[in-house]
């Protein structure tokens, strides 16, 4: 009888570790801070060259060693944009849909609080994104330079939802 019970108290420590392991990238990947609803907050924002959207909302969903990106755009002439592509942080390309303007990025996290995109048109970077999270993750910098175009220079600040 206790040689049985030591064998299922053995069991259950083996059992609770394996759940344990096989629970952990699903919770790393709940902790990455980037994941939610972010809405421009354009008091904050500096569109330099371009006109700024009516509205515009980024969408962050959890994904494999990355995230789907959904972007919700009211433009300024009152045309509508939406489109939304799934990348991996390990700095592989990832396509973009037909309506964006890049063919493909890639991304790199840096640290725990950024993450720079890289966007490519015709096998060439065009523009570098640098994803920048303060105040306790509440806050989203979104800072676009161009490669050979600065007119599409944007430094766009977020609020988490």
């Amino acid at each position: 009888m206790i040689k049985t019970a030591r064998h299922l108290g053995f069991a259950a420590v083996i059992l609770a570790s394996a759940l344990s392991f096989a629970t952990q990238p699903a919770a790393a990947q709940a902790k990455d801070p980037i994941i939610g609803t972010w809405v421009l907050n354009f008091g904050k924002s500096d569109f330099k060259a371009i006109a700024p959207p009516q509205s515009k909302t980024l969408i962050f969903v959890a994904g494999d060693n990355g995230f789907t990106e959904k972007s919700k755009i009211l433009n300024a002439n009152g045309a509508t944009d939406q489109w939304e592509y799934t990348v991996k942080y390990d700095g592989s390309e990832a396509s973009m849909p037909p309506e964006s303007p890049l063919n493909s990025v890639s991304l790199k996290r840096v640290d725990a609080n950024t993450i720079v995109r890289s966007g490519t048109m015709r096998k060439k970077v065009v523009e570098t994104v640098t994803y920048k999270l303060s105040n306790g993750g509440k806050v989203l910098t979104v800072t676009t330079v161009g490669k050979d175009d600065a007119a599409n220079d944007t430094v766009q600040v977020y609020d988490k939802q």
